[in-house]
């Protein structure tokens, strides 16, 4: 499928037809249904809406462009089981806010995407990697990347918690946005961490990325694409003194992204590198009481209750270990979001200072073969899986950051951290960085 604003154009100028356009979205999801990047496709549905649109004067920028969304957001008439047969699925009686800004902006939601279960993991059992058969596609919106990759719709909606949107956009070889924390409404999302959650678009291209976060953000065009105020060649920071290893195949292709966008006029200051191990136990007590709490609400039962244990058993047992672990005290969580975070706020915005964002890898490791354990090797040291994966991921779940991943080398991207509130500006810079890396692989 071609590039999310260029088939917009191709349907305003009425070059194809919505119609035309599902048709040929239906037949493709059909063929790759090996790929297993669908959990529930309603194709009359599909063709209804888009039969509307053909029938509408253009509705708004995604006017007739199909557009799918991950499984734990609402979608009239359809399940909502956030990949897990533990939940009832029944069908949902509303849209969720951000599936109504598409529809308001033109879009023909062609139908809901597989997940890790209940949000909860990197993998994403069952849905494989188009870009690298044989890889896992990264998770927890692993559906949402491969459907991208794989030209099963031209745009889709995940959820990021402590990375579910960017390490599968890395993954995968596509790119995504971990928008601020709050700036996208989450009403008709299932939760996973009040905290630290939040929808964010994949697409193939950061500007395609821009236009769907502009949808569902509820932005007045034109808020990215122009450097403003910046007078200066962009400015990024590198964390140096890393402990932990990172795959050689991922050094090497992020020192050639370094150096192709040092050469395309970037330049680069280094930092000392925060204590991520911290955060990312900061995060997990954070987001796991709230995991736990939040699914005992999805099944109806009082969390660390015999039914709560009991209903837990139809769960992945990666999944289950969560959301069975003790939660701690009230006080402790408490204490971890008023007291404990607001320093990793704070030392992001010293690492910002003076910078336009901090520039990491994606992920240490590139995407791991299908069946992959609960440790993973990382350039010979063995750590968690999940823990390995969303190494450089989750300082921005925890400061509420929006970041950005774009591919710079198969199955591997490079990350953007930008300041809270500042999404806009890190996608402006994001449209430079991805130019600069494919003038590089080009160039190569």
């Amino acid at each position: 499928m071609e590039e999310l604003r260029a088939l917009a154009g191709r349907l305003a100028a009425g070059e194809v037809s919505a119609t035309e356009v599902a048709r040929e979205t239906l037949a493709r999801i059909r063929d790759a249904a090996g790929l297993g990047a669908f959990a529930t496709v309603d194709e009359e549905a599909v063709l209804d809406e888009a039969a509307e649109r053909d029938a509408q004067p253009p509705r708004g920028p995604l006017h007739g462009v199909p557009v799918a969304v991950k499984d734990n957001i609402d979608v009239t008439g359809l399940p909502t089981r956030a990949g897990s047969r533990a939940l009832p699925g029944e069908p949902a009686s509303a849209d969720a806010a951000v599936v109504a800004r598409l529809r308001a902006a033109g879009a023909v939601i062609v139908g809901k995407l597989a997940m890790h279960e209940l949000a909860l993991g990197v993998i994403s059992p069952g849905v494989g990697n188009p870009l690298l058969p044989g890889r896992v596609a990264g998770g927890s919106s692993g559906g949402s990347a491969a459907a991208v990759a794989a030209g099963l719709c031209a745009g889709a909606l995940g959820t990021d918690t402590g990375g579910s949107v960017r390490v599968p956009a890395a993954f995968c070889g596509c790119a995504g946005l971990r928008p601020t924390t709050g700036t996208v409404p989450g009403d008709g999302v299932l939760p996973l961490s009040w905290s630290h959650d939040t929808v964010g678009p994949l697409a193939a291209t950061v500007g395609d990325v821009a236009l769907l976060q502009g949808v569902i953000a509820g932005w007045e065009p034109p808020a990215i694409g122009r450097r403003g105020v910046r007078d200066r060649a962009p400015r990024l920071a590198l964390w140096t003194g890393d402990p932990h290893p990172i795959d050689p195949e991922v050094a090497a292709a992020f020192e050639a992204a370094v150096l192709a966008l040092r050469a395309a006029g970037v330049q680069t200051v280094e930092r000392p590198i925060p204590d991520l191990d911290a955060i990312a136990d900061l995060q997990i007590r954070i987001a796991g009481p709230e995991a736990a709490a939040s699914t005992a609400a999805h099944l109806g039962v009082a969390a660390g209750s015999p039914a709560f244990h009991a209903a837990t058993e139809a769960l992945a047992p990666d999944v289950r270990a969560i959301v069975r672990a003790d939660p701690g005290s009230a006080a402790d969580h408490v204490r971890a979001i008023r007291v404990e975070s607001p320093p990793v706020v704070e030392r992001l915005e010293a690492d910002l200072d003076g910078v336009d964002a901090i520039l990491t890898p994606v992920s240490p490791a590139p995407p791991p073969p299908v069946g992959v354990g609960e440790l993973l090797d990382v350039a010979g040291e063995r750590r968690r899986t999940f823990f390995a994966l969303t190494h450089f991921a989750t300082i921005a779940s925890v400061a509420g950051a929006p970041a950005l991943a774009i591919p710079c080398a198969p199955g591997i991207g490079v990350q953007l951290i930008g300041r809270p509130g500042a999404d806009a500006d890190l996608l402006t810079l994001g449209l430079e960085v991805e130019a600069a890396l494919r003038m590089a692989l080009t160039a190569g």
